[in-house]
């Protein structure tokens, strides 16, 4: 698969996949990063489906994401203040 074809048709699915388990400007570069990695990687079509492949890379780069604090979980005040 080229690798536009790649991104247009997965990078939907990934980005959401990561969005749930980081805020979002975390889950925009590490999309993208998922697809850096899958272009280096040299996919073997023999391995099997593409798309487990790439939430598997997904997977492990939000597992070696540096946590962030849920402020508005902690009871943090939004901004503009009350």
């Amino acid at each position: 698969m080229a690798p536009t074809n790649l991104f247009d048709r997965y990078f939907a699915v990934i980005h959401r996949y990561i969005a749930r388990r980081l805020p979002a400007d975390d889950a925009d570069d590490l999309a993208a990063e998922v697809f850096l990695a899958a272009l280096r990687g040299g996919y073997d079509p023999a391995v099997g489906e593409i798309r487990p492949w790439l939430y598997g890379i997904a997977t492990n780069l939000v597992a070696r994401a540096p946590p962030y604090r849920d402020h508005a979980a902690e009871g943090a005040q939004p901004r503009g203040g009350a």
